[in-house]
């Protein structure tokens, strides 16, 4: 028995998932939690933005309290 290990991306399974079927190729499946780079730097990206418009808001508030 030879076993091989290929890491694959999630967006990928569908098309990986019909290969397996089409060619009758039994897979064990490992999920390793690993994020996709372009995922996670949307995800950072929404965070600074999130981060900047409460700040903005927290200045207007305190400019209008001044008043």
């Amino acid at each position: 028995i030879i076993n091989y290990r290929y890491f694959f991306l999630y967006d990928d399974s569908e098309k990986i998932d019909f290969i397996l079927k089409r060619n009758n190729i039994v897979a064990n499946i490992e999920s390793l939690l690993i994020n996709d780079f372009n995922q996670e730097k949307k995800l950072q990206l929404i965070y600074i933005k999130v981060a900047l418009a409460i700040i903005i808001i927290l200045i207007l508030i305190d400019f209008i309290l001044k008043i």
